[in-house]
């Protein structure tokens, strides 16, 4: 059991986010179920780290558990139009970038990779926030600077991608990379 605790906070997310799919509108239940998957990302790669069980298995379950949170997110955000769906359709730009670098380590290093760099998690927690910023007043705010937020991640991510040498999930940053390189 506790060779798999990890994998199975993981799966428990998944689960969820599938869960939250079912959902038309931000309701209480959906941003409990929706708090759970966060807090279930949260804990999910240190129990991981600490019980010495990271895998390539895990990475792509938190990954998968990840991009159904959002989308199952995105799709209730954009249904009760909360967000504009044109608006919405502004972070296609930076999510399809996100992609194509994932798709630039599939063609070099025969695996898909979406690094884990400091603004990929600056992004990924300002969406998360969304449904709980909606009444907020300062929502289109927000909105137009986690867009920013992802501009910078996703060209970063590609940058990396493109001039990495080999396959490096958890590199934190451009800088970073450089500075690896120069010494």
């Amino acid at each position: 059991m506790k060779k798999h605790l990890a994998n199975i906070i993981t799966g428990s997310r998944t689960v969820m986010a599938i869960i939250l799919f079912t959902f038309k509108e931000i309701t209480t239940p959906f941003l409990i179920i929706y708090l759970l998957c966060g807090i279930t990302d949260l804990i999910d790669g240190p129990i991981a780290r600490k019980t010495n069980n990271t895998s390539e298995l895990g990475a792509k379950l938190d990954s998968l558990g990840d991009t159904l949170t959002y989308l199952a997110m995105g799709k209730t955000v954009v249904l009760s139009h909360i967000i504009p769906v044109k608006t919405a359709v502004w972070f296609l730009i930076p999510l399809t970038a996100m992609l194509v670098s994932g798709l630039i380590s599939k063609i070099k290093f025969h695996s898909f990779i979406l690094t884990h760099t400091i603004s990929s998690k600056i992004f990924g927690g300002g969406c998360f926030l969304i449904p709980f910023a909606i009444h907020l007043s300062t929502l289109s705010v927000h909105i137009v600077l986690l867009w920013l937020v992802g501009m910078v991640c996703a060209f970063e991510m590609l940058a990396i991608q493109i001039s990495a040498t080999e396959p490096s999930p958890d590199t934190k940053s451009l800088y970073q990379m450089k500075k690896v390189k120069i010494k």
